[in-house]
């Protein structure tokens, strides 16, 4: 198949070689063409012109106009006329014309130059009677005048001071033996290459000369136009430009056709195409031999790369094989010349390092790849391995030199020693082990959610039940106490002592309660709650709460939607959570309540445990505050566990908070870190619009 399709390939080539080579030969004759009709059309131009300058000169002498109304005046003076006819006869010689004549406005001639006097025929009377109507000169139709010459009359006006014509002046010009000589010896490049110039006569198009060389009978060709296919028909038909097709003769030729400004003539340049296009040929046998020598030296050169490319067949297989293999499992290999403080790698490696063919792959280049955090670890790792000559194996962070994106890696090296001990190539891979160590950290903390919401399950239980059975005793002792203080008169010491009592189970009772909402036993009355409203509503008493040093920011908009909970227990956790808030920022900062709309998807899901799916809206609370490092924020909702100074603090405002939200079916998440303040953020399920 290769031999085969080398050879198309040449003859392709070939071909195509030949028919540029044709094309330019093409385009050049018809660059040649142009050029030649392009002056032959000036040269018809310029050539009437002439004539019709001719004519307006001679009508606008003074003398001539003189002469002609004295003969009119007087007919029978035959010493004006023979005056008028030297004048005519002088611009005749001078001027190269066939005749000189005058006419009356009804073309009756009045005097002429020539002995015996033409008639006038019907081309000059209808150039005679375009005169009268303007003061132009007016160039007639070429006719065959009476010697069988091509000929053409120059006509124009003569007007009187009222502007009325009082007769017409006629120049008769050769056309074929002034005009067609000139224009056949400006264009020989071929002995069939000719210049037609022709007019259209109503619908029959009339040749000056006849075509194609074999006589010179001045417009005895006359082809309808409507049934001719030769370039000067299509010319006639308005067609301008290069023409290829076939002749008067029925012979292909190439042609340009241009029409002469200002008339019905046209200008043909024509060449047979046979003729024209004979170099192509020559050019198409060089080709073809050429062709032939390149298919014999190429099937030679074939022969051997056949052999060539037999032996590198295995290998190129094998590198593919190689190189789809790592790209399957993100193992790139890497080859390093340790004396010589090099090393080269896979297209793979390159791409897991994110490094191109500009990278210096020195070892200062490869340890710039490594963390900063881990440099000095992996450095050091390397240097024991060559010196305890085992294997390195290593799984650290690197930075991609692309675009700055931290990988997980896995690298594997052997290392070669010389005789003397010393290392002398390391080769090895490294495999991009990212996702594995990323699936790795999100299972620990989804399992370090789940491990914190069961713990947080159980304290709740347990706070629950504790509660429960706390508030029974703490209604015995109340109920116990205000019998026992009835029973006493005023000023009666014990009465003091069972206020106190009173005092401090009512106090009890307060916590207990907050117990109950931790652990979600507490009874709630339900209602649909627009939570930016409630927020804003609640701005002044969180403003009196956080005091002057504190800045506050409420964000949000009507338009959020609505939750499912109790007015007072989410009023319970905007106090709870701006309380939270104030005391982290001992030396004022900002305090700031945002309210969105957002809906928990799938991939939100995966990193968050505790988090339900579907549309909710989430309230954030935000601090500039001294926040929290990880292990409190792991605490952050126990019950009675607080930062605060002894005294200073229960530990259940935000145990109350998270106790709120899982009741009303939402779920909590912290962002903290120490100096950075904290950020709560509280998703509650969307509800309908609240009721009228």
């Amino acid at each position: 198949m290769l031999p085969a399709l080398v050879a198309l390939t040449l003859i392709a080539a070939g071909c195509a070689y030949y028919l540029q080579e044709a094309g330019e030969i093409r385009a050049q004759e018809f660059e040649t063409l142009a050029a030649v009709a392009r002056l032959n059309s000036d040269l018809a131009a310029r050539w009437r012109a002439e004539r019709v300058a001719d004519a307006r000169l001679l009508a606008a002498d003074p003398h001539v106009e003189a002469l002609l109304e004295a003969l009119l005046r007087a007919p029978g003076d035959r010493a004006r006329q023979g005056e008028l006819r030297e004048r005519l006869r002088l611009e005749r010689e001078t001027n190269v014309y066939r005749e000189a004549l005058v006419l009356a406005p009804d073309g009756q001639v009045l005097l002429s130059t020539a002995s015996p006097v033409a008639p006038v025929n019907a081309a000059t009377q209808r150039a005679v009677t375009r005169a009268l109507l303007g003061p132009s000169a007016v160039l007639s139709d070429l006719f065959r005048g009476p010697d069988g010459d091509a000929t053409v009359d120059v006509v124009i006006a003569e007007l009187d001071g009222a502007g009325r014509a009082i007769a017409v002046l006629v120049l008769r010009a050769s056309a074929g033996s002034r005009l067609l000589p000139l224009m056949r010896a400006r264009y020989t490049p071929h002995p069939s290459a000719e210049v037609l110039l022709v007019q259209r006569e109503r619908g029959d198009l009339v040749y000056l000369a006849e075509p194609g060389g074999r006589g010179r009978r001045p417009l005895a060709v006359r082809v309808p136009v409507s049934r001719a296919e030769s370039p000067a028909a299509h010319a006639a038909l308005g067609q301008q430009g290069s023409f290829d097709g076939t002749n008067e003769r029925g012979a292909r030729v190439l042609a340009d056709l241009r029409r002469v400004p200002g008339s019905q003539w046209y200008v043909v340049a024509q060449v047979d195409a046979h003729e024209a296009l004979a170099e192509s040929r020559y050019r198409a046998a060089e080709i073809a031999t050429l062709v032939v020598l390149l298919l014999l030296l190429g099937g030679s050169l074939l022969r051997w790369r056949a052999r060539q490319a037999q032996l590198l067949r295995g290998l190129t297989e094998s590198e593919r094989r190689r190189r789809a293999a790592e790209a399957v499992g993100h193992v790139g290999s890497y080859f390093c010349d340790v004396p010589g403080d090099a090393w080269t790698c896979s297209s793979e490696l390159d791409s897991i390092l994110g490094i191109d063919a500009a990278y210096a792959r020195t070892s200062a280049g490869w340890a710039s790849l490594l963390h900063p955090a881990e440099r000095e670890a992996v450095i050091a790792h390397l240097r024991g391995v060559l010196l305890e000559r085992r294997r390195f194996e290593r799984e650290c962070r690197i930075v991609r030199a692309s675009d700055g994106v931290e990988r997980w890696v896995l690298a594997l090296g052997e290392v070669e020693y010389a005789s003397d001990g010393s290392p002398l190539r390391m080769v090895g891979t490294v495999q991009d082990v990212t996702e594995r160590k990323t699936e790795e950290a999100t299972r620990q903390r989804l399992e370090a959610d789940l491990r914190q919401s069961q713990k947080m399950e159980a304290v709740g239980r347990l706070a629950g039940g504790v509660a429960h059975d706390f508030n029974n005793l703490l209604t015995v002792i109340i109920n116990t106490a205000d019998l026992a203080l009835a029973s006493r008169h005023e000023g009666d010491p014990l009465a003091a002592d069972l206020r106190e009592v009173l005092g401090a189970a009512e106090r009890a009772a307060a916590l207990t309660k907050r117990l109950l909402t931790f652990s979600r036993r507490q009874v709630v009355k339900e209602d649909v709650v627009r939570l930016s409203r409630l927020v804003e509503n609640l701005r002044p008493m969180l403003a009196r709460i956080l005091g002057d040093d504190l800045v506050l920011n409420v964000v949000g908009a009507e338009s959020l939607g609505c939750v499912r909970a109790d007015v007072g227990q989410l009023e319970q956790v905007v106090m709870n959570l701006a309380i939270n808030a104030r005391d982290a920022m001992p030396s004022g900062g900002t305090l700031t309540f945002e309210t969105r709309r957002v809906d928990v998807d799938e991939a939100y899901l995966e990193r968050h445990a505790s988090a339900r799916p579907g549309p909710h809206v989430m309230l954030r609370v935000s601090d500039t505050g001294t926040g929290m490092d990880e292990a409190t924020r792991a605490r952050v909702f126990e019950p009675f566990f607080t930062t605060k100074e002894l005294g200073k603090g229960t530990g259940l405002g935000l145990a109350t908070v998270y106790g709120i939200v899982k009741q009303g079916g939402g779920f909590l998440e912290v962002e903290s870190a120490p100096g950075a303040g904290t950020t709560f953020h509280v998703y509650l399920p969307r509800a309908g619009a609240p009721r009228a």
